[in-house]
């Protein structure tokens, strides 16, 4: 993530460099690295987020799989169908 921020800023700071056929203006390159640079720090600290949580673990067993590193509710996934 930190090289993808990397090449975001890049893009911010020269956007007159990156324009071709897919951003084919200035404002089109600034406002993708704005939006990308935006969503990486959101994957950043959502990665950050669920390392540090205290009951991140995953139980196998009869029941079925437990993944406590999932960030939704539903956190049991049933092995019988």
């Amino acid at each position: 993530m930190v090289v993808v921020m990397y090449i975001l800023i890049q893009f911010a700071r020269y956007p007159s460099q990156h324009t071709y056929f897919l951003l084919p203006t200035i404002e089109a390159v600034i406002i993708f690295s704005i939006a990308g640079l935006l969503s990486s720090c959101l994957v950043i600290i959502l990665i950050v987020k669920s390392i540090f949580r205290k009951a991140t673990f995953l139980r196998i067993d009869n029941e079925g799989i437990f993944n406590g590193f999932f960030l939704y509710e539903k956190k049991l996934l049933n092995g019988k169908r």
